[in-house]
């Protein structure tokens, strides 16, 4: 019989219900909310530093009613300085931002998903990587929040906003995307325009040196535009007319296998499958979703970014060919990452179901939902996922 300080445990077995030494099931992982539940939640790396008044279990916050058909989000250096913008499917505008977050006066910065105003006519949201600015599209009119020093305004202006301002209202934009330190937007006659640090080619101009300050279309004058992607590290997508071209950093053939894998001097055609829909990238690779619901990979699949487990596609002769079997179903794909740091978290969905892979930065995650902490893809939540969105420490998923 065993003895604690000389006492037998049977004398002490369950006293006032506190301790018993007849074992237990241990602690189990926490569940996401049940199906047919909709709504958004975050789920932390590690300790989310959220609404004091909310007791966070596992690292898994409680689900705000709201669902999104579009989440964006950036990150500074720490969990309390993560950024979210959410897009619902009747035009509000919604965010979440930690309190650490820089440009915030315009916000309440408590961890929360609160709405911004009460307009029911956004078409489009982007963050900045780093979390520094926001950009919304309201009835076609472009807005601006945040550090402008980089030129990501395209008014002119490299001053930095604390509240959110009207930069562009003299076209009518339809999409807008913050990369690191520059921005793109597509407007209504499909045209794609940049402005921001001209690096590597990276805002289309045909220059790799100083600031364009001013929303300025590409210098190929591209027509069909359909989306821009302004990547992480000095490289920007465009899809026009279902073809991908690509200008700036086309290491691994992210922007295709029909340019050279240096620095593009485009926007030149780097695939012409004609049936891109949208795309993400990362430094090491891209992956694009097409009009059958397949999705197409280019580039290094050293962090786990590709949810089929395959390798990498980094030469000119497999550049964005179709992977998982040619599977369809795929609605959505979110890489996260910035500079050359691959271990962010990826999404995806497929017929509805959330999935999650990538890098080192996952585990935490994985491990509070019960999976075990390495590079595999796992499911997440139940079906009728409708968007994701991946940082550092903090996630973002909505049903």
């Amino acid at each position: 019989m065993a003895e604690i300080s000389g006492v037998s445990t049977t004398d002490i077995d369950s006293v006032d219900g506190f301790f018993t030494t007849q074992g237990g099931s241990g602690i189990s992982p926490n569940s996401l909310p049940a199906s047919g539940v909709n709504g958004t939640l975050l789920i932390g790396n590690g300790s989310i530093p959220a609404n004091p008044l909310v007791t966070l279990d596992y690292n898994i916050g409680p689900t705000a009613s709201v669902s999104f058909v579009k989440i964006e989000s950036g990150v500074a250096n720490t969990a309390d300085s993560t950024a979210f913008l959410g897009l619902t499917s009747n035009g509000e505008l919604w965010y979440n931002l930690q309190p650490n977050v820089i440009w915030k006066s315009w916000a309440t910065a408590d961890g929360t998903w609160r709405r911004y105003g009460t307009d029911s006519d956004w078409d489009d949201i982007a963050v900045d990587p780093d979390g520094n600015c926001f950009a919304a599209i309201q009835s076609g009119v472009l807005w601006f929040v945040g550090y402008g020093s980089n030129g990501q305004r395209g008014d002119g202006s490299t001053s930095s906003s604390s509240s959110w301002i009207v930069v562009n209202n003299s076209l009518t934009w339809a999409s807008v995307s913050l990369g690191m330190q520059k921005i793109g937007a597509v407007d209504s006659n499909g045209h794609a325009y940049f402005s921001g640090r001209q690096y590597d080619y990276m805002t289309g101009q045909g220059t790799t040196s100083g600031t364009l300050t001013t929303l300025t279309r590409e210098q190929n004058s591209l027509t069909g535009v359909t989306y821009i992607f302004c990547g992480v590290y000095r490289t920007s997508l465009i899809i026009a007319s279902g073809n991908l071209y690509v200008t700036g950093r086309n290491y691994n053939y992210k922007g295709g296998g029909l340019v050279g894998s240096g620095t593009i001097n485009g926007p030149t055609l780097g695939d012409n499958s004609g049936d891109f829909v949208s795309i993400q990238c990362n430094y090491w690779c891209s992956m694009a979703i097409t009009t059958t619901g397949t999705l197409r990979f280019a580039g290094s699949a050293s962090y786990k970014p590709r949810p089929d487990g395959g390798g990498n596609q980094s030469t000119s002769s497999n550049a964005f060919d179709v992977i998982d079997g040619g599977a369809t179903g795929y609605t959505y794909f979110y890489l996260g990452g910035k500079s050359s740091d691959g271990q962010f978290p990826a999404f995806a969905i497929k017929s509805g179901q959330l999935k999650m892979g990538g890098g080192t930065y996952s585990y935490g995650v994985k491990q509070a939902l019960g999976y075990p902490a390495n590079n595999n893809w796992v499911d997440v939540g139940y079906s009728g996922a409708t968007s994701a969105a991946s940082s550092k420490y903090v996630n973002a998923a909505s049903w």
